[in-house]
């Protein structure tokens, strides 16, 4: 299931300028040591910085860390809060960062819950490492991160 990126609000990028993914921060967030070390090894594969958090209050903790040129992958079942609410966290706190949702199935329920918390992507498993970096890319030049 394929979410469009949301529009968010930025400054005015240089259309022209190269997109360049070590200038983007990603955020992965994920309880379990073995996915996310190697969702992070994915991304940096792809040239972006990573920083891995192993649940959503460390995240919630640290994000005021981080300027704008970052995004939240996570995944909704963490332990403590789920990744769903650390979205509505994210945005009660008024920080529009991107945040794509992983899930391990193709859940309608929590891709229609994403998308009415704001979310900027979901995508369910399997996916293929290109589709994923393709996703980030994306955002992030469509945000004008």
């Amino acid at each position: 299931m394929y979410l469009s990126p949301a529009k968010i609000p930025s400054e005015a990028a240089d259309p022209r300028a190269p997109f360049e993914p070590a200038a983007h921060t990603l955020l992965v967030v994920n309880s379990r040591a073995g996915p996310r070390r190697k969702l992070t090894r994915m991304l940096e594969r792809a040239g972006f910085s990573t920083r891995e958090f192993s649940s959503a209050e460390k995240l919630l903790a640290e994000i005021d860390e981080f300027g704008r040129s970052c995004c939240v992958i996570t995944e909704q079942d963490l332990v403590g809060i789920s990744g769903l609410d650390m979205l509505r966290a994210l945005r009660s706190r008024h920080r529009q960062v991107p945040v794509i949702m992983l899930a391990d199935q193709d859940d309608v329920a929590l891709a229609v819950a994403a998308l009415r918390s704001n979310v900027s992507d979901y995508l369910a498993r399997p996916f293929a490492e290109r589709d994923l970096v393709a996703r980030v890319r994306n955002l992030l030049a469509t945000a004008g991160l």
